[in-house]
């Protein structure tokens, strides 16, 4: 990675769906992340947004 990926900043848009990532990697092998990037999942938003409640 040679600069930012920066994760949703509106939470309100996120899907209600249940998915649970917002970026996501699959069948990969030998699979790895380089440079002097940055990857910035903004996880102090989602944080406060957590009930610690799972929906039933």
């Amino acid at each position: 990675i040679d600069g930012v990926i920066l994760g949703p900043s509106d939470l309100s848009g996120w899907p209600r769906s249940g998915l649970l990532q917002w970026i996501n990697f699959e069948g990969l092998q030998d699979f790895t992340i380089r440079g002097s990037g940055i990857v910035n999942g903004r996880g102090s938003a989602w944080w406060r947004r957590s009930t610690g409640t799972k929906p039933t």
